[in-house]
């Protein structure tokens, strides 16, 4: 099972994972700059983060500070000038998934 969710979809994934034994997570845009994640909830997968290099609802260093913090960390990809709605750049964020899964 591989559960993908973006920006508030992705918390909901995250809040999901454990239940459902999913076997990776992706979690696009998550909105860390307004949402904190509950180490209780933490899956038990990988965690793959995407996100634009100029989304101020997943900023990197929280991103980053997030990674850090995982028991299987995934794949970190920053997408170059996007912002959190990946205008022109959703085949990057398509490219992420597919290399990381």
């Amino acid at each position: 099972l591989l559960l993908v969710g973006y920006s508030f979809g992705a918390v909901m994934a995250w809040q999901a994972a454990r239940e459902a034994r999913a076997n990776a997570l992706f979690m696009i845009a998550p909105p860390l700059a307004r949402m904190t994640l509950s180490e209780d909830d933490s899956p038990d997968c990988p965690v793959h983060l995407v996100a634009g290099a100029l989304d101020d609802f997943a900023p990197e260093a929280a991103l980053r500070e997030l990674h850090g913090r995982l028991t299987e960390a995934g794949a970190i990809t920053i997408v170059p000038g996007a912002d959190h709605f990946f205008a022109g750049r959703l085949d990057e964020v398509s490219r992420a998934i597919l290399d990381a899964g």
